[in-house]
């Protein structure tokens, strides 16, 4: 998914220069959008217009001063219920089927992207032009490496398809490591789960560690790209 920049025809977007920009656009002073409602926010986690259909995603965007959105698909989203309160796993993932529903709606993602002529953002280039002409501008993300299957090479292949913000676990004790909901299994990241980290760093690509408990953390934040929300340290932290 991103072993060599080399590989890559632009710079990729690193954690500080989608912070520094985000945070420039959100400080800007009020009279520079004074005189219409200019697009000036960020928001890093959006599920709008993938869990549910919506109109237009430029529309929404605009309606809401938002000149960035990272659409995150929900790679465990087949498997994934709420039950007794919480969401959780309800039933085993077939061979191949988290794989296909993350490329099933990463197609229907770029489908509606150049329909509505949004800019994706793969490159600080792509932020840079977005942030120059006020224009809607997308991240594509993942809520879970699920998709991965276990398979290294699908990452190569995810990023050469524009993926730029992946996210290592969600409610699903995968292959990569564990989570804060759920009994410990590999007590923090799998050998995979590291392998994955170690093959997002020549990229750039930007992780999160989403529900992983105190161990995987520490092994991401080893990994000096890491965008981290909402952790805390549940009852199965190692």
């Amino acid at each position: 998914m991103r072993y060599t920049l080399n590989s890559l025809a632009h710079p990729p977007v690193t954690r500080r220069d989608f912070l520094a920009l985000a945070g420039a656009l959100a400080l800007a002073p009020a009279s520079a959008f004074a005189a219409e409602r200019t697009l000036r926010f960020a928001d890093m986690h959006s599920h709008a217009g993938i869990l549910r259909r919506i109109d237009s995603m430029r529309a929404a965007m605009v309606a809401n001063g938002m000149l960035v959105v990272a659409r995150k698909i929900v790679a465990d989203g087949p498997v994934i219920r709420t039950f007794k309160g919480r969401l959780g796993v309800f039933r085993e993932a077939r061979p191949g089927e988290l794989a296909k529903n993350f490329d099933d709606r990463l197609a229907r993602l770029h489908e509606d992207h150049q329909r509505e002529e949004l800019i994706e953002i793969v490159a600080v280039e792509d932020l840079d032009r977005a942030v120059a002409t006020r224009a809607p501008g997308v991240v594509i993300a993942a809520e879970g490496g699920d998709f991965l299957e276990g398979n290294l090479q699908r990452l190569e292949s995810a990023h050469k398809a524009g993926l730029a913000h992946l996210q290592l676990v969600h409610y699903r004790v995968s292959e990569i490591g564990d989570i804060s909901t759920e009994a410990p299994r590999y007590q923090g990241l799998s050998q995979f789960g590291r392998e994955v980290v170690e093959a997002c760093r020549p990229a750039g690509r930007q992780l999160h560690p989403g529900a992983a408990p105190g161990a995987g953390c520490l092994t991401l934040i080893c990994a000096r790209q890491v965008m981290m929300s909402c952790q805390s340290r549940p009852p199965h932290s190692p």
